[in-house]
């Protein structure tokens, strides 16, 4: 798949195949899931994440109007498939956590491991099934119809240029993000600095080649973006953790996931914060 802009072709053309393929490669990757790739939802969601943020780079005038209404029908079609990727993410990272843990040492924050796992097996929306299959064929069909959207967006005269000055833009928005970040460091403001890491990996590499990007700048901003995603995790655990039915944890075992969640988080945003991104 096409991911970067030549210099020496025009912009417009190359921005459409960009567009169109994008659109495929996530309409595909939900037929394909969960075989024979059991990574098509997050497949699916990369593509719409990379679509908007690439849409970001588009003049506000004349296409803000337009821009705006692809972003939004991108976004209700991300997250159709959200409650299935976060069931995968957390099960995955509760998985992990209780790996390198003792249940001699830890009892209660290795049962209460163990509890919401079970608890978010049988609890969450499960991709399989009549709903499931619903939901992939109102994500197609979402899919067809911003294609054809896409497809007729006015990009004449669309120049390289443009899209450089306004990933300038967008970068300035991300160093205001991490600065809100470092001075509270919510997870608000880490959800909006992530979001823009994302945006501006995907744009660096569609730009690389206009902006003589090397590839370690552009695997600085990825590497950034992978830390402050599993950032993210913790704080999605914790909000996930406390939509439990209540009795679900005993309040022993609720203090003891507070705490290892509160531990880590830190500790990854001592990581975040002494790296030079």
């Amino acid at each position: 798949m096409k991911r970067s802009l030549d210099p020496g072709k025009k912009t417009a053309g190359q921005l459409r195949l960009i567009f169109q393929q994008l659109c495929t490669v996530a309409s595909h990757a939900i037929d394909a899931y969960p075989s024979p790739d059991p990574e098509g939802i997050h497949t699916a969601r990369k593509a719409i994440k990379r679509l908007r943020a690439l849409l970001r780079l588009l003049p506000k005038r004349p296409l803000g109007k337009q821009r705006y209404t692809l972003n939004r029908a991108l976004r209700e079609s991300a997250n159709l498939l959200r409650p299935y990727r976060d069931r995968e993410v957390l099960l995955h990272n509760l998985t992990q956590w209780r790996e390198p843990l003792r249940p001699t040492r830890s009892p209660v924050l290795c049962r209460a491991l163990q509890t919401t796992q079970g608890s978010l097996q049988a609890g969450t929306p499960v991709p399989t099934g009549p709903a499931f299959e619903n939901c992939r064929k109102v994500f197609k069909k979402r899919m067809r119809s911003t294609a054809q959207d896409l497809a007729k967006l006015d990009l004449h005269g669309l120049r390289g240029a443009t899209l450089q000055k306004a990933y300038a833009q967008r970068c300035k928005h991300t160093q205001a993000c991490r600065q809100q970040f470092l001075s509270d460091p919510s997870a608000t403001a880490l959800h909006q600095w992530r979001k823009r890491c994302k945006d501006q990996y995907y744009q660096m590499q569609l730009l690389r080649h206009w902006l003589a990007l090397s590839t370690q700048s552009i695997q600085r901003i990825q590497r950034l973006e992978q830390q402050l995603g599993n950032l993210r995790d913790y704080d999605l655990a914790w909000e996930r953790i406390q939509a439990l039915p209540k009795g679900t944890l005993t309040l022993a075992e609720r203090r003891s996931l507070r705490h290892y969640i509160d531990r880590q988080r830190n500790q990854a945003i001592l990581s975040i914060v002494l790296t030079r991104n």
